[in-house]
């Protein structure tokens, strides 16, 4: 599942999913980071890094 809000993390985890997330859309890096306690490490900051990792989980890289 992929989001740009807080709320859309927690709906991928509330329903089992894991939660692709970023921060070049409603929500900024430092805001789900620091007020939402959003992992760092599963936000992209672009398209190219979401792409990455979605091809990544996909196993297609």
């Amino acid at each position: 599942m992929c989001g740009d809000e807080h709320k859309d993390y927690l709906s991928a985890i509330g329903s089992g999913m894991h939660p692709f997330m970023v921060s070049y859309g409603f929500e900024s890096h430092k805001r789900l980071i620091k007020k939402f306690l959003v992992p760092e490490e599963i936000i992209s900051r672009s398209p190219a890094e979401l792409c990455q990792r979605v091809r990544h989980a996909l196993e297609l890289i």
